[in-house]
């Protein structure tokens, strides 16, 4: 068990993560440590600050949901566009459920909207679920509001998925 690890699983709620498993299926029972997003929220930004973060997020695949759910919290925090996007790159393919995709916010993206949209539609054409819906989630969160156009429209209307996660 790495150091990382066992901070993890000092804020271990095993009553959570029987929670989180029924909540996630098809992610086996015994990735799951059982840490409360709120409080993960918290450790993120504590270990954004370490230099063990960086050698965190280029250690994939993780072993544990939990371990993923942080991953895609310190992404969110990274504030260089193209330093995220390039983490976020490499982090997709191991995406593998929809809670993790989902928490995966980078703030920085709101800067770059021009940028990012070439972004959304290469990740909205993914045939990979969970990149797949990460796009259409970026669009949604960013492309609502002002900056919102018509065609627009065409980029989740051109996904064709039978995927519940996609759908």
């Amino acid at each position: 068990m790495t150091l990382l690890q066992e901070r993890l699983f000092a804020m271990q709620d095993k009553q959570y993560a029987v929670f989180q498993a029924k909540l996630t299926l098809g992610v086996p029972m015994d990735s799951f440590i059982g840490i409360r997003v709120p409080m993960l929220r918290k450790f993120a930004k504590e270990l954004m600050k370490e230099a063990e973060c960086e050698e965190f997020l280029h250690q994939l695949p993780h072993e544990y949901y939990d371990e993923n759910m942080l991953h895609g919290l310190l992404i969110s925090e990274v504030k260089d566009y193209e330093e995220c996007i390039q983490l976020t790159d490499c982090f997709l393919p191991f995406v593998d459920n929809w809670a993790v995709c989902d928490i995966m916010s980078p703030k920085v993206f709101a800067k770059y909207k021009k940028e990012l949209l070439a972004k959304i539609k290469t990740w909205s054409k993914s045939s990979h679920v969970y990149t797949c819906r990460f796009g259409i989630e970026a669009l949604m969160s960013h492309y609502l509001d002002k900056d919102f156009k018509a065609e627009y429209l065409e980029i989740p209307a051109s996904v064709r998925s039978e995927e519940y996660y996609v759908k």
